[in-house]
């Protein structure tokens, strides 16, 4: 049975829920939940249907020639699976004051823009869905009441900014510009992913927007998937600038594990953690080795989800008590333990603590990085190890020491469905920790760049793969030549 059906349902299915709220006055809690349980159904119908099929994953972007326009492959499938649990939790999880008409229908348009960025097979429409995903928060910037100014003078122009261009460059592409089509695309996923140089507007978007926007656009793992698809083939054709983007992302993630050090804070300190973790999921894929790619898509997949449950949890607190300042001790554990409780927990899987989902995927992409240049994974290590000692100096500042005065008149503690949701991630990042084979090797990461598609891809235990150099022997030069 064809999975197209399904896949054209899992992409309308969102625009029409957003239609509905925008339509309503107040949407209901119970509206937004159901669209987004919904719409994670028929993503699991058609990840069900793909995992059953047999025969090849579906073809490279760059040749797409015969290929159907919206397909998925266990590695497109794993990814709008992980957005779609994103948008329910979400759903769940936030506030009623931005459960707004404008911030839901936001919420369900960036959700079917991210399937679609998934689903296409062909370069042209791939790009300018992928594009498309940041003008909801452009919109959220200039519309929606309440957005800070420096959410709506950074985040909407840089997303939008960055982004344009690559649309401009492909559809220009011929052989000639093969080195700036390389240059574009990685500075379109610096600014979708918010990292160094465009980091302005990533923390203020995660702190101060709305969660329905913000969250889903920095956790649906969209720059992750293009680096996959299109940048890496491309870099086949320049190793060397491949190595100097993966240094620029180990700055990017000291810069931000350093901003979070020095941050008193809370929220905004998490926020660079986040902001620091996202550059390791770049450096992994910029390595261009198998181990280290399906790593960092574990660990992208894996810290959206801990990265969620974190800064859904520093929210809760600070709704309850307000901007919590780091350079003291507050013990808000004895009127909030269980706050406290899934803010550690969330914490350790961000950070990759082992048993976490995050723990697997970095240290296969620290492996690949220390293979490929040591000094670089060692700087990886230690930015590893920086972003513990903030995630835990945060956990213990706000929620350890002696009472602080405002214990006494903290509000109660988190809401019953709250802690279904997080105990629902937690349950997640153990299973793909314990058993990260089951995903592992499903995702066709190396068939982007080889040039030989293999719906499991080779496997783990062998030897460590080609490198760039032997990618262009195996294929690459095919892979970046599209059909005319």
């Amino acid at each position: 049975m064809t999975e197209t059906p399904w896949l054209t349902l899992a992409l309308a299915a969102p625009l029409v829920v957003a239609i509905v709220a925008f339509a309503r006055r107040r949407p209901t809690r119970a509206l937004v939940v159901v669209g987004a349980a919904g719409s994670l159904a028929l993503v699991g119908i058609v990840t069900a249907l793909v995992a059953s099929s047999a025969g090849v994953p579906r073809a490279d972007p760059w040749l797409w020639e015969g290929a159907p326009l919206l397909a998925f492959d266990m590695l497109s499938a794993s990814m709008a699976l992980a957005c779609g649990v994103l948008v329910l939790v979400v759903a769940i999880v936030a506030p009623r004051r931005e459960l707004a008409p404008t911030p839901v229908a936001l919420l369900f348009v960036t959700e079917s823009l991210v399937f679609a960025t998934f689903a296409m097979t062909r370069v042209v429409p791939l790009v300018v869905v992928w594009s498309a995903v940041g003008l909801p928060a452009f919109v959220l910037a200039r519309s929606v009441r309440g957005v800070p100014r420096v959410v709506a003078r950074t985040a909407g122009p840089l997303l939008v900014g960055t982004a344009a261009p690559l649309v401009v460059v492909v559809l220009l592409r011929d052989g000639a510009v093969d080195a700036v089509l390389f240059g574009v695309l990685f500075v379109a996923v610096l600014g979708r992913m918010g990292l160094f140089p465009f980091h302005s507007w990533l923390a203020p978007m995660l702190v101060e927007a709305p969660c329905v926007v913000a969250l889903p656009l920095v956790g649906s793992c969209t720059g992750p998937y293009l680096l996959a698809r299109l940048a890496v083939p491309v870099a086949a054709w320049s190793p060397r600038g491949l190595s100097v983007l993966g240094a620029l992302a180990v700055v990017g993630a000291l810069h931000a594990a350093l901003l979070a050090l020095g941050e008193r804070r809370m929220r905004y300190a998490v926020a660079y953690v986040v902001m620091s973790e996202s550059a390791l999921v770049f450096a992994g894929l910029c390595t261009a080795e198998p181990y280290a790619m399906r790593g960092a898509m574990l660990f992208s997949i894996g810290e959206s989800f801990a990265a969620t449950g974190l800064l859904v949890a520093t929210g809760a607190l600070e709704s309850r008590v307000g901007p919590i300042d780091v350079s003291r001790y507050h013990g808000f554990h004895r009127s909030m333990p269980r706050i406290a409780s899934v803010y550690l927990a969330c914490a350790l899987a961000a950070v990759g603590f082992p048993g976490f989902a995050c723990y697997v995927g970095e240290d296969l992409l620290l492996e690949g990085e220390v293979h490929r240049q040591l000094a670089l994974g060692v700087a990886l290590a230690v930015v590893a190890a920086l972003n513990g000692v903030t995630a835990f100096r945060a956990f213990a500042r706000a929620f350890l020491g002696p009472a602080s005065a405002d214990v006494a008149s903290a509000p109660s503690d988190l809401l019953p469905r709250k802690r279904i949701v997080f105990a629902a991630l937690l349950a997640a990042q153990l299973g793909f920790g314990l058993l990260p084979m089951t995903l592992l090797r499903r995702l066709p990461i190396e068939s982007s760049w080889t040039g030989a598609p293999s719906r499991a891809g080779p496997a783990l235990d062998a030897p460590s793969g080609p490198s760039i150099e032997a990618g262009r022997e195996v294929g690459a030069p095919a892979a970046v030549a599209p059909a005319r």
